[in-house]
């Protein structure tokens, strides 16, 4: 048996008729409340009385047809469920799983819905009169538990996030570690004519600095935020060349330090710092600094599938003037004999870096198979640095990201030069391309079932195979 998913019969042929029923209540709605509007229109302050309680009952005229939104949810429910059993011959446990079920055989038949179009997204804004300088970074994509490619999140609310500093330095939490709160906009319940709205969310997080590294439990995932590197700011050197946790791997001939402890104070990143790593170019010797995960020698905390991470480090040259002229500078996760995760590498040319810093970083989501049994960090140039450059890396972390909400996106906030102070703010700006939404049928499956507050999405492309035009 299998899933006839359109034509007739199909599972979305059928949701598709029934979701015109939503469609058409979504647009009554809509109209019932501006021609209500319309109608108080034609009163005046003094005269208003006569309308009665109309004024204040605008926003819940609509009422009477909760029962059909919540009676229209519980088939299309009913409809998944049976058709998972008889197309998959597989029991369902719950709805969520029916809809694990259901998503799994998407995927294996290709099957997708359109996708969103945000016509903003994730677009970040620092306020104005901020005194710290870092970052805050967006990895929007869904966990790789379903989906075999990366995929942004379909079902982020249109709304503006309130980033803001509440405690810092002076409030006795240490400096690089400030924390913050995220406050969405006011949420509405999917029967509101105003639905999709803001999430409502009130969260907090921290910055992530390389000074603090997460787990040092062996095996257990580190909390979402927190560093998973050891040592990554560089400041305990084993030797005077090696630092601490790290373990030099580097190939060819270099007649001097490969790499050092630089205590320059002008390369380096932030004053509390007392310095970071020098790799010193020779135009042959390609560097590699690696660190294994889920080991005491060198970080216990580790990177696990189907979770998403962000790469920041900051780098620069170790020179008051110039560039490096060439090289690449690779971070990577691999495995002990070296084979490289395709998802987590990161590169970066060397030519044009020099006197101002730049913020390297990547989005790193893994599958639940990719991952090595053996996983480490490298930090490598696999074209090797120009001879006589020195380049400096700096503020180097790998984190969870934090997820603001269920099946939004998920954020980090780094370390800057400066650091921050409590009402230091930014905004994070979310907005479909079109009210509402473009991408229908994963709006009905989001609307009518929540299928986001279960963590899932339907698969999606901007060339479906499942249309639409099925709601009609």
């Amino acid at each position: 048996m299998a899933i006839t998913y359109t034509g007739t019969n199909g599972l979305f042929t059928r949701l598709g008729k029934l979701f015109y029923v939503r469609k058409l209540m979504n647009d009554f709605q809509d109209n019932l409340r501006t021609e209500i509007e319309d109608v108080l229109d034609e009163f005046t302050v003094t005269d208003m009385y006569q309308t009665l309680n109309l004024p204040s009952s605008i926003k819940t005229f609509d009422a009477p047809m909760m029962p059909m939104h919540s009676s229209i949810a519980g088939i299309a429910q009913n409809i998944i469920m049976e058709t998972v059993r008889s197309g998959l011959s597989k029991e369902p446990q719950s709805f969520k799983h029916a809809m694990e079920l259901l998503i799994q055989d998407m995927v294996a038949e290709s099957k997708t819905v359109e996708a969103a179009a945000y016509g903003t997204a994730g677009t970040i804004a620092a306020g104005g009169s901020n005194t710290g300088n870092g970052t805050i970074l967006v990895n929007s994509s869904q966990p790789r538990t379903y989906q075999t490619t990366d995929t942004t999140w379909q079902t982020i609310k249109p709304e503006v996030l309130t980033i803001e500093c509440k405690m810092d330095k002076s409030s006795g939490t240490a400096l690089g570690r400030e924390h913050f709160s995220i406050i969405g906009d006011e949420p509405k319940n999917s029967f509101n004519a105003e639905w999709p709205a803001g999430s409502g969310v009130q969260e907090g997080i921290s910055v992530t600095a390389a000074k603090s590294a997460g787990s040092f439990t062996r095996g257990v995932a580190s909390a979402p935020g927190n560093n998973i590197l050891r040592n990554s700011d560089f400041q305990t050197f084993a030797a005077t060349t090696l630092p601490l946790g790290w373990v030099d791997a580097g190939s060819g001939s270099h007649s001097g330090n490969k790499q050092e402890a630089n205590t320059t104070a002008a390369y380096i990143w932030n004053a509390e710092s007392s310095g970071n790593v020098q790799l010193n170019g020779n135009g042959s010797f390609q560097h590699k600094l690696t660190q294994q995960l889920r080991t005491n020698s060198g970080t216990p905390a580790s990177v696990y599938g189907g979770k998403n991470y962000i790469l920041s480090c900051r780098t620069r040259i170790a020179a008051g003037s110039g560039t490096v002229g060439s090289g690449v500078l690779e971070f990577n996760i691999q495995s002990g004999s070296g084979s490289k995760v395709s998802s987590a590498t990161k590169s970066y040319n060397l030519s044009s870096l020099g006197t101002s810093w730049v913020h390297i970083t990547d989005n790193w989501n893994f599958t639940e198979t990719e991952l090595p049994k053996d996983p480490y960090f490298s930090i490598e140039c696999t074209t090797a640095i120009a001879n006589t450059k020195n380049i400096v890396i700096d503020e180097l972390v790998l984190a969870e990201v934090v997820p603001v909400y269920s099946g939004g996106p998920g954020i980090l906030i780094v370390r800057g030069s400066a650091d921050f102070r409590n009402k230091d703010v930014f905004t994070c700006t979310w907005a479909h391309g079109a009210s509402p939404p473009a991408n229908e049928m994963q709006f009905m499956f989001e609307q009518l079932l929540g299928i986001s507050g279960m963590g899932l999405n339907l698969p999606t492309s901007g060339s479906p195979n499942i249309a639409d035009s099925l709601i009609a």
